[in-house]
């Protein structure tokens, strides 16, 4: 990884963590009845930092493979099913997280 590379992770990452921080305070959602969790749900901070990751990687990685592209797609999906299987989001607002992060 070079400079300007790290220097765009950290800089997507540092905008998705304010533009979440924003969006909770302004929509006010809650999170899905039985969570542990006590701030606001939507949109789903998880879901945007793995999407912006996820796609980052699979869009800038040279000579990536069908198995690893796969696999990408993959582990946003995972992350998001257990978010969603642990009560702490309902899938709109996984998928609002997805949007935006990507």
């Amino acid at each position: 990884m070079n400079n300007k590379e790290a220097i765009e992770i950290i800089s997507g990452i540092l905008f998705i963590t304010i533009l979440n921080k924003f969006l909770k305070k302004i929509i006010k959602q809650r999170r899905p009845m039985g969570s542990l969790l006590k701030d606001y749900g939507m949109p789903s901070f998880k879901a945007a930092l793995v999407s912006f990751i996820a796609i980052y990687l699979y869009i800038n990685t040279v000579n990536i493979n069908r198995i690893t592209k796969i696999l990408i797609i993959l582990f946003i999906i995972i992350n998001c099913l257990i978010k969603y299987y642990n009560n702490d989001h309902t899938l709109f607002q996984l998928f609002i997280g997805i949007f935006y992060g990507s």
